[in-house]
């Protein structure tokens, strides 16, 4: 795991750069997982409505006006170079940081709700329309530089290093070594995911040490971060105000994918990975695939959620590093994805981005979601069959995933979800049975 630096002046236009074709390279060769952030766009937000008419609007239609003025010039705000690697988990930035007490001065305005996405991300989506930034986390709270004049219509980016945002490191005077700043942006967003990664290392470290753990021993730590780093994304409450905010009678069809423009898989709970709780379980499998060939996993349901009626979700995530074919515009050699489970007996329905979307880089992220009742037995499973296909040409080589899949409910149904789950696994263990073997987390 690496970060690294972007290149301001190249944002993605349909061809992969050579920066992150090297990192796409390396991340085969090395096993090597890149963090990259999506990029940062500081130029004022044009509204085109001059601020005489947005001042007296009640803040929620503001913000409604600089997010749907930013997301109608998406193409002028593409991630930049290398944050389209196909390899890479890309980062964008959420307006938010932990200094809440700090209010704008009069000459400044904070436009943007807490937890929304930061308005200085660069845009998805990715290589061949997939799915770019990944993830988003907390980047700072942006402050715009109030209009001097009642005909304005552009709001200017406040760029001074002072608060709100993440307190960093900052040049001082001659011998000063404690000196800060405060900044906001993607690559703030990057190191907590940096830091994220380092704290799941030691997880997967421990995974590998325990009752059956021996079934990660061909997957690399970059492939398995690259999965539990992604696994905690979900769009939440926030797609759905989003969805309000841009629906329009003509983009009726492509509203899913102008959300994930925005929001890739969505904001990440890492907790939400690093720990199981008495409602959540999370497993953790892998292997590898040649062209042509499949794996099935099963992920055993708890009997005690037989035919309660209250809500849960399942996510699964499944990540690879693909080797790839210079000479050819399909880049990506393996493509890897999971049949999605909707005919389970967990009888869950997906939310999130479109599934095509999803399945068209190197991380399928898909959340599903219910409160309607399932009937299920002790014994029974919901079976994740992940496939294996050349897609550029000279897949020679077998590749190694990772598959996370997460199970959650609601606290108020009182299941030990986790107890009912492991102990089942537990069991399967000790029988030796064959394929595939999840180890939790």
């Amino acid at each position: 795991m690496q970060r690294i630096l972007g290149i301001r002046d190249r944002p993605f236009l349909g061809a992969l750069s050579p920066l992150a074709r090297l990192l796409d390279w390396l991340s085969w060769k090395y096993g090597v997982l890149f963090v990259v952030s999506a990029g940062n766009y500081v130029d004022p937000i044009d509204t085109g409505k001059p601020w005489s008419e947005l001042e007296a609007l009640d803040p929620s239609l503001l913000t409604s006006v600089l997010i749907q003025s930013v997301a109608a010039d998406t193409r002028n705000r593409r991630t930049l170079s290398p944050a389209e690697a196909m390899n890479a988990l890309t980062v964008g930035a959420l307006h938010a940081d932990a200094d809440l007490t700090v209010r704008p001065p009069a000459t400044r305005i904070d436009p943007i709700p807490f937890g929304y996405p930061s308005l200085l991300n660069g845009h998805g989506p990715g290589y061949r329309r997939s799915i770019k930034p990944d993830v988003l986390l907390p980047g700072g709270r942006l402050q715009f530089i109030r209009p001097l004049t009642r005909q304005s219509t552009a709001f200017q980016p406040v760029r001074l290093d002072v608060a709100p945002g993440h307190e960093v490191a900052a040049p001082g005077d001659a011998g000063h070594l404690t000196c800060t700043a405060k900044t906001r942006g993607t690559s703030n967003a990057n190191a907590l995911l940096s830091r994220s990664a380092a704290f799941l290392a030691a997880m997967v470290a421990e995974l590998r040490r325990s009752e059956g753990g021996d079934a990660l021993a061909s997957v690399p730590d970059g492939v398995l971060l690259k999965a539990l780093l992604a696994h905690g994304a979900r769009w939440g409450t926030l797609g759905t105000q989003l969805k309000e905010i841009l629906r329009t009678v003509e983009n009726t069809k492509k509203l899913a994918d102008q959300l994930a423009r925005l929001l890739g898989f969505g904001p990440l709970e890492v907790t939400d990975v690093a720990e199981c709780t008495a409602t959540r379980v999370t497993a953790v499998g892998g292997g590898t695939l040649l062209a042509d060939a499949g794996a099935e996993h099963r992920f055993p349901l708890p009997p005690s959620l037989s035919g309660k009626r209250g809500w849960r979700r399942l996510a699964l995530t499944l990540a690879w590093f693909t080797p790839v074919n210079p000479v050819s515009h399909r880049w990506r050699k393996a493509h890897l994805w999971f049949e999605a489970p909707t005919k389970s007996k967990l009888k869950v329905n997906r939310v999130g981005p479109n599934w095509q979307a999803a399945q068209r880089g190197t991380l399928q992220h898909d959340t599903f979601e219910s409160e309607s009742a399932s009937a299920f037995v002790d014994g029974d499973d919901v079976v994740v069959r992940v496939s294996c296909r050349e897609d550029a040409p000279g897949l020679d080589r077998e590749v190694p995933y990772a598959l996370a899949v997460t199970l959650e409910v609601a606290d108020d149904l009182a299941i030990d979800v986790y107890a009912e789950v492991r102990e089942r696994v537990r069991q399967r263990l000790q029988v030796r049975m064959q394929g595939p073997i999840v180890t939790f987390g």
